[in-house]
């Protein structure tokens, strides 16, 4: 008996079964969720890059995601295969080439799917460990076991955790990051300094968003410079040949980091040289002519690098990068409370208020109140852990793509580790105390952490099995979501299975489906399928209408002998049912 006591306060028990109801939680959550929109793209791009080493599909996002998804799928189902016309068609026609290879050459498009989330789904729960570990370094394993519970229990990660897209994978590879730069500055040495390379270099071949490190890092250096750090053991690269104080502090950070990024610019290399390989020169340039406009400053240079064998590669990954900040600075088209536009400033702003746990965001606002700390390295982890937060949230505000609560799902585990602190004002025998009538801060306190924690817990678990559609009781959960936002805060395609499923159960002979989804309709409803819009004229029968397009219809006034109609019933808060009767 005393040994199992000492299993479970050690955590050796705690920490595996929270992971492991996390994994059940996201397998069997998934299970029903058809491809979503980026997913039919990602899953044929990374088949293609392993079968192939041709990176013509997709070069607006880097390729690790894609490359252990396309792993798996390869392992799991061998006889799986590219269309016959994958090198003839058009220039990165990655949306009709993954409707193609998933849905129209015989494959078995759940297997492909379920496989391409798993490594995804083991991925996020890595992630959940090192939330645990660094925790539990600053704080000690109460704090460990407290960033773990929010972590795993956060829908926004569940949901993200699930699909075979890039945001759980940079939220976690710059989280690991993070966490190996803050070894790395509380003990220097030259293996640590290689592990911050090598998770720089991962995080970079993750997702373009990744370079919001490089502001990170010289914000943190800056800072080090000014609010000097005492080495009990190490000491920073080569600042032996600098006298002490501010200039041996500022070159020892800059020189450091700078060893690390060029490093990891090296292994970024090296990966993308693998991955076009087998990629003509010719197909490059015409990569580069589709994905970047005229007027874009750096397509000239690009071009020139695709001619030279060695620059090539760095090329491929640019040409991403500066598809993706041409996106970000031309816009995308997106509904916010009522209205449609091509971008908001204070667009994350509420989606973060809505969409966010309303028990983590008390824990965040009263983790300000105690957040001073007398130890120098709590102090160099909260500005490790805040510094990314605002960065991004600075990128966000200033972007035109206003998609989604993923863009912001880096900050979820770096929030939890800076409010894992709180873990250690708890204690039960605080709220005995009051049950006895003891009044004390520390137990008003106690009871007040452990209602918020069940909080987190049971809003979790109500919103099993539609986590992308989750929103806090502040606007009345899912079932309102609609009202506020969509896309993929909402919708993504993901409930085109659960329609099938309604449609059966109903002996429902043909539906009008207007969907906003990558996924085939086809596959799933067969010949009950009828193509649909909100611009065509309204005909007797049974409609299912895309939350995101009938939103916008209603914006443009589409849709308008809807208006006053309550619809049957909604699937999976996404998609709307009605029946119409002329």
């Amino acid at each position: 008996m005393e040994k199992i006591k000492k299993i479970i306060k050690s955590n050796a028990f705690l920490v595996p079964l929270i992971l492991f109801f996390m994994f059940l939680v996201m397998i069997t959550s998934s299970a029903n969720d058809a491809a979503t929109n980026d997913e039919v793209p990602h899953i044929v791009s990374g088949y293609s890059y392993i079968k192939t080493g041709d990176y013509r599909l997709n070069p607006e996002h880097p390729p690790l995601i894609k490359d252990i998804a396309g792993i798996s799928v390869m392992i799991s189902n061998p006889s799986s295969r590219l269309p016959g016309d994958h090198f003839t068609r058009p220039i990165n026609d990655q949306w009709a080439e993954g409707d193609q290879f998933l849905y129209k050459t015989g494959n078995n498009a759940d297997s492909i799917v379920f496989w391409g989330r798993l490594p995804i789904i083991i991925l996020s729960i890595v992630g959940g460990y090192f939330v645990y570990k660094w925790a539990t370094e600053l704080y000690g394993k109460k704090a460990g076991l407290f960033a773990i519970f929010l972590y795993a229990f956060d829908a926004n990660i569940i949901a993200h955790s699930r699909f075979v897209t890039t945001d759980l994978g940079i939220a976690i590879t710059i989280f690991i990051n993070l966490y190996f730069l803050w070894k790395f500055i509380t003990e220097p040495s030259k293996k640590r300094l290689l592990l911050v390379s090598v998770t720089l270099a991962i995080a970079l071949l993750t997702k373009f968003s990744a370079p919001i490190l490089v502001v990170t890092y010289a914000i943190i250096g800056i800072y080090l410079s000014f609010f000097p750090k005492k080495y009990k053991n190490g000491s920073l690269t080569f600042t032996r040949f600098f006298n002490a104080g501010f200039l041996r502090r500022f070159f020892g950070y800059f020189i450091s980091f700078m060893t690390a990024g060029t490093l990891a610019l090296l292994i970024v290399w090296i990966i993308y040289y693998i991955q076009t390989i087998n990629m003509p020169p010719d197909i490059f340039v015409n990569s580069v002519e589709a994905g970047l406009s005229n007027n874009n400053p750096a397509k000239q240079l690009i071009i020139v690098m695709s001619q030279n064998n060695i620059l090539r590669p760095l090329g491929h990954y640019m040409l991403g990068f500066f598809m993706v900040a041409q996106h970000a600075t031309g816009g995308h088209t997106s509904f916010l409370l009522g209205e449609l536009s091509n971008g908001w400033w204070y667009y994350y702003i509420i989606t973060f208020l809505i969409k966010t746990p309303i028990p983590s965001i008390a824990f965040i606002l009263t983790s300000f109140i105690f957040w001073k700390s007398k130890k120098e390295k709590d102090n160099i982890a909260k500005v490790i852990l805040l510094t990314p937060i605002l960065v991004l949230f600075g990128f966000a505000i200033t972007t035109k793509i206003n998609l989604g609560i993923r863009y912001l799902l880096p900050i979820f585990p770096l929030f939890y580790v800076f409010v894992s602190f709180l873990a250690e004002r708890f204690s039960l025998k605080n709220i005995k105390d009051i049950i006895r009538g003891k009044v004390s801060f520390a137990g008003f306190f106690s009871i007040i952490f452990l209602l918020l924690v069940s909080w987190h817990f049971i809003s979790s678990i109500k919103t099993y099995p539609h986590y992308l559609a989750y929103f806090n009781e502040s606007i009345g959960g899912p079932k309102n979501g609609m009202r506020y936002i969509t896309d993929s805060n909402l919708d993504w395609g993901q409930d085109l299975k659960r329609l099938r499923d309604y449609v059966e159960k109903h002996d429902i002979s043909k539906i009008h489906l207007d969907y906003f989804g990558k996924a085939n309709p086809k596959y799933y409803l067969g010949e009950k399928y009828i193509e649909w819009s909100a611009n065509k004229k309204p005909e007797p029968g049974w409609y299912a209408i895309s939350a995101t397009y009938f939103q916008q219809a209603n914006v443009y006034g589409d849709y308008q002998w809807l208006k006053n109609v309550k619809p049957y019933t909604t699937i999976g808060y996404s998609i709307l049912i009605f029946k119409h009767q002329i």
